[in-house]
């Protein structure tokens, strides 16, 4: 027994790519989610908090969008981004990761 903590986090959202300047779109892909619980005995003291940035759109033609940020807690837990969107529509950024920390 003892005390939890719990995670929870998404990478950054995928941008959307572009085939040409027709307004077909086609967004990027949303973020990965991933969960963890942890005993804060086994927690670090302090941590680093990274949070993944959204992918960017495409702004040029037969181009797909970037790939969303990784999202980190120091070295004990990560989460990658979503893809960026395949390279068909207009392009648009994608949105920025989370971080929550409860403990119970």
């Amino acid at each position: 027994s003892g005390t939890t903590c719990f995670i929870y986090a998404t990478g950054g959202g995928g941008g959307g790519g572009i085939v040409n300047s027709a307004t077909t779109q086609n967004g990027g892909l949303g973020p990965y989610l991933k969960m963890k619980g942890i005993l804060a005995s086994n927690m670090p003291s302090s941590a680093s908090i990274t949070i993944g940035a959204g992918g960017s759109g495409s702004t040029s033609s037969g181009t797909a969008g970037s790939t969303g940020g990784l999202t980190s807690v120091g070295t004990i837990f990560h989460v990658v981004g979503g893809n960026g969107g395949p390279s068909a529509g207009n392009g648009g950024d994608g949105t920025g990761g989370i971080v929550t920390i409860i403990t119970f």
